[in-house]
């Protein structure tokens, strides 16, 4: 409907709806002579030049020249009559997509074209043939040769990978120059186009009658209904190009697929038997998108137009969503939250959410490729060498060498822990830390470590685990019950607890028919006597009172187990309670 409209407005004459246009379609030409095997900066004098010369041509321009079709038949045979400068090498971040560009432009100019047409443009076999002025059967054949040149392993996949990064080359037109344009037949892509000024007209009288003629046309036209709707068909076009440019251009720093919109979200599971919903990235912020969109559309075809300015701070708070955890860095360098406790506590949220689920994707990325990794010579020993994992980083699959770049580009590294975690994630990059510690109010300083610190407890001798027990209970001051991520610290507070405990041992705490060994006691009263204010000291006093009456013997196997989580939680509220 939109594209009709611009369509007929263009055929009348009309400036901006060409400039509207050309805006759908221009990056499409510049991609297509990429691929066909020019460089980016030729590409762009190549569109230029197309649109400049229907630019000059306005008013006199029919229906058929403003189909896609047709601009591409125009592109194609520019290219075919230009000598053409082979792409330089190394166009793209990822190996594998310049091998493949490269077998790309080694076939033969007809295959070439047919192909790039068919597999990233979408075109039908009669749309190519009418592009390339041919017969229908002459495309099937060109489409079975280039095609099976092209066969090799993942070539769907491969090709998918590659149109993305076709997509994401920086735009090398010029804007400018189409509106002063060099004509085709003089394009020379070896040299800059030049920008042609046009004479002043010398009447001074004459350019003040006709500007105030111009203003009060502009004015009626303002007024308009079809200007208001026009404009505001234009509005959510533009947010429609700009909020996908967002989503591609953060998909594509994190390395990570953009994942389905009916995808299930997480659930985060906790010690104490609670669990949180954590949002899928993106997911969110795209229903609001879809939600705006229809809320605009609805607006246009009941009143004409639409508020812009509640529009634009709609749509500027979901972009906000979509921040990465690195963006988020960045703005508190330059927002410090360190006086506003309420302000910190949405960040930390915001930005442990993010982490956790980056966290988890990158971790199925190389869950995926498992036989490559733990089947290979890289794992050894009850864990990866990470040195030759990097090593061997080009000879992965290409999802997997974006991982890795990605992540890094969030903080994250990559480490081993012997028979437990052969290859895992860490996160203690100090200078995130120094980031947050700075900029954030001092009672975050308890969350900021647990997200930071990455020790494993498992392996920790009673002395280390006492210590870091210690160290968590002297921030219970600074935390409320009410702090949304509350659950993450007492997830570790009772996982430690339950270690020092001995209740992680593999032998089980018991000696026979369910008593306590004495070993276990031990370790217990030592808890116990840490302070009369500890969570974990309360905690067990009270298990030894119990046991203690039934001489030290339980009812079943699990009595201890399964309410340990619970008791330890309850204490923990009732210290935050206090600080309520």
């Amino acid at each position: 409907m939109r594209l009709e409209y611009l369509e007929k407005s263009i055929l009348q004459g009309d400036r901006e709806a060409f400039k509207e246009w050309m805006e759908l379609h221009i990056r499409a030409i510049e991609r297509l002579a990429v691929q066909y095997g020019m460089r980016p900066q030729d590409a762009g004098k190549l569109a230029e030049s197309i649109f400049g010369n229907l630019y000059n041509e306005l008013g006199q321009l029919t229906e058929e020249q403003l189909e896609e079709k047709a601009l591409f038949r125009t592109s194609i045979q520019s290219m075919k009559e230009l000598k053409v400068q082979t792409s330089e090498t190394g166009l793209f971040p990822f190996e594998e997509d310049n091998e493949l560009h490269a077998h790309l432009i080694d076939l033969p100019i007809e295959e070439r074209i047919a192909f790039i047409l068919s597999s990233f443009h979408g075109k039908s076999n009669e749309d190519i043939a009418w592009i390339m002025e041919t017969h229908l059967e002459n495309v099937q054949v060109l489409l079975s040769s280039s095609r099976a040149k092209m066969d090799r392993t993942d070539i769907e996949k491969r090709l998918e990978f590659l149109n993305s990064s076709f997509h994401r080359l920086r735009p090398s037109y010029n804007e400018r120059n189409i509106y002063y344009s060099t004509p085709k037949e003089d394009l020379n892509i070896n040299e800059p186009v030049k920008i042609v000024s046009r004479q002043r007209k010398p009447f001074l009288l004459w350019f003040v009658g006709v500007a105030m003629l111009v203003l009060l046309l502009s004015v009626t036209v303002l007024r308009s209904d079809a200007y208001q709707q026009s404009s505001a068909e234009k509005f959510i076009e533009k947010k429609r190009i700009s909020f996908q440019q967002e989503l591609d251009e953060r998909f594509d720093l994190i390395g990570l697929p953009e994942p389905d919109e009916y995808e299930a979200e997480n659930y985060v599971h906790y010690s104490n038997g609670t669990q949180m919903k954590q949002e899928i990235y993106s997911k969110n912020a795209k229903w609001e998108f879809y939600s705006l969109i229809r809320d605009l559309e609805d607006q246009v075809k009941v009143k004409g137009k639409i508020d812009k300015k509640e529009a634009s701070k709609r749509y500027n708070s979901l972009i906000r969503e979509l921040r990465l955890p690195s963006e988020m860095l960045e703005q508190l360098k330059k927002d410090s939250l360190a006086d506003d406790r309420k302000e910190s506590m949405e960040f930390i949220k915001e930005f442990y959410d993010k982490h956790n689920y980056f966290r988890g994707a990158y971790m199925r990325v190389f869950i995926d490729h498992a036989e490559l990794i733990w089947g290979s010579e890289l794992f050894s020993g009850g864990m990866v060498d990470i040195e030759e994992f990097i090593a061997k980083k080009p000879e992965f699959p290409i999802e997997l060498q974006k991982a890795i770049d990605g992540m890094e580009t969030q903080f994250f590294s990559l480490t081993a822990i012997k028979d437990f975690e052969p290859l895992t994630l860490k996160y203690e990059d100090p200078q995130v830390r120094e980031t947050l510690k700075e900029n954030l109010h001092p009672d975050m300083e308890v969350y900021i470590s647990l997200l930071m610190d990455s020790s494993i407890i498992y392996f920790d001798s009673y002395a280390e685990q006492l210590e870091k027990l210690l160290e968590l209970e002297k921030q219970l001051p600074k935390m409320l019950e009410s702090d949304p991520i509350v659950n993450d610290f007492d997830d570790r507070y009772i996982w430690l607890l339950y270690f020092m405990a001995g209740l992680a041992d593999a032998n089980g705490i018991y000696e026979s028919d369910y008593v306590v060994k004495k070993e276990i006691r031990e370790k217990w009263r030592q808890i116990a006597s840490i302070g009369e204010k500890s969570p974990a000291a309360n905690v067990m006093q009270e298990i030894i009172g119990e046991m203690e009456a039934s001489n030290w013997k339980s009812s079943h196997e699990n009595e201890i187990y399964s309410e340990f989580p619970n008791r330890v939680g309850s204490k923990l509220k009732e210290a935050r309670n206090r600080n309520e």
